[in-house]
């Protein structure tokens, strides 16, 4: 049986909810960035797609963009 899939918007909110400016990150001063110089903002309309292999650090970024 299918069913239908409908995602209500709960209105937009003002500003960004997320916004990373020049962010790099590496684990260990011994190992390689993961990644460098990120800049991203996000507002309540953006819609946000990360692909990439594993182990490339999308996991990542999004736990960097929560330590704020």
């Amino acid at each position: 049986m299918e069913l239908p899939l409908q995602l209500l918007s709960g209105g937009n909110l003002p500003g960004f909810l997320v916004q990373l400016k020049d962010v790099s990150f590496r684990y260990s001063e011994t190992t390689p960035l993961l990644f460098e110089g990120v800049e991203v903002s996000v507002t309540s309309s953006s819609r946000l797609v990360l692909l990439g292999e594993n182990g490339n650090g999308k996991t990542t970024l999004l736990k960097v963009s929560r330590w704020k």
